[in-house]
């Protein structure tokens, strides 16, 4: 009952592209002026949904690559996937490729207009210090595949496969892997009224006090 009430929404059929139907959105955000979703579900195929108008119309761009993370430096957006890394203006819907070839990028987080942290599929981070002009490779994998980041008040989430959560509270420079007994793959996770909820596998929902994190 404390959490906000949830309504069905339906694209229209003009704003569709081919095949959307059986592909998943991988995320979606709100900017200063609209709402940007992201589509992924094959790893040849992916889609940028940007609105302008409060969600009544979609301009769709379709890509040869998996879409799963976006996310906002500044007056720049950011989109990262299988195989790409790509970057505009808010508002624009011109995206820029970044030369980042050969990362399955399922998460990008920046800290602040210069610093900020890239995660991959196979659990690889990269940082960048100059708002992510470069991107260097910190070398460090875990064995276990990373599915979503998640950033709240100072705290950075890892959600991997097999119950994995990797918590930082210095920005992505040093990690503390816990390992969630029962709960097969996480996906994603929010803080709601002081409390960590986390979406897992077979639609479950596990909340937790932050302080079990520790």
């Amino acid at each position: 009952d404390s959490l906000p009430k949830i309504f069905n929404y339906f694209f229209k059929e003009q704003d569709w592209i081919v095949e959307l139907y059986h592909k998943p959105f991988r995320q979606m955000l709100r900017t200063e002026n609209g709402l940007i979703a992201i589509t992924g579900g094959e790893l040849g195929f992916g889609a940028i949904f940007q609105s302008y108008d409060t969600a009544q119309t979609w301009a769709p761009l379709q890509y040869n690559h998996e879409l799963r993370s976006i996310a906002q430096n500044g007056d720049q957006l950011w989109v990262g996937g299988n195989g790409i890394l790509m970057r505009t203006t808010v508002g624009d819907t011109v995206w820029q490729r970044v030369a980042l070839d050969h990362k399955f990028i399922v998460g990008i987080q920046f800290f602040d207009n210069l610093k900020g942290i890239i995660v991959c599929y196979d659990g690889e981070q990269l940082m960048t210090s100059d708002g992510g002009e470069s991107w260097e490779s910190t070398g460090s994998k875990r064995g276990v595949f990373v599915n979503r980041l998640s950033y709240h008040n100072d705290q950075l989430l890892v959600l991997c496969d097999h119950g994995v959560i990797g918590v930082s509270s210095d920005k992505g420079q040093n990690f503390q892997w816990l390992q969630l007994e029962g709960v097969g793959d996480l996906f994603d996770a929010v803080f709601y009224n002081d409390r960590l909820v986390i979406a897992a596998e077979d639609g479950n929902l596990i909340s937790l006090a932050p302080s079990a994190l520790r």
